[in-house]
């Protein structure tokens, strides 16, 4: 066995083939971790292209969920105005009612307010 390995190593046919197969080894070796590095590569890619894509809505939806806020709060700050000055108005109303009312001082009713209510 010694023969023949000593052989194959001093002939020139012997050191070509071992250098081929070496150099092809390394080749397919090379080639397995860059295909393995391209694949891993493409596939973070992907899920950055995702991740961004789905940021995107996000914000996208936050900004559409911000506008409708903001047009919400302006109606309901509208509609409190609108209540206010209703409220101020009844208070109003309500005060000129008792300022221009004559109570009863006995607190009975009287025959024309029974006619009244009776619509006599």
């Amino acid at each position: 066995m010694g023969a023949l390995l000593a052989r194959i190593l001093l002939s020139k046919s012997g050191l070509i083939a071992i250098g081929l197969m070496v150099g092809l080894s390394a080749m397919y070796t090379w080639h397995i971790i860059d295909k393995t590095v391209a694949v891993r590569n493409a596939k973070q890619a992907l899920a950055d292209k995702v991740t961004i894509a789905t940021l995107k809505s996000t914000v996208e939806t936050q900004g559409k969920w911000i506008k409708a806020a903001e047009d919400a709060k302006i109606a309901l700050i509208k509609q409190a105005a609108v209540a206010e000055q209703a409220a101020a108005e009844a208070s109003l109303e309500l005060e000129e009612y008792a300022n221009n009312t004559t109570v009863n001082a006995q607190c009975a009713v009287d025959s024309n307010l029974v006619n009244r209510l009776r619509n006599r």
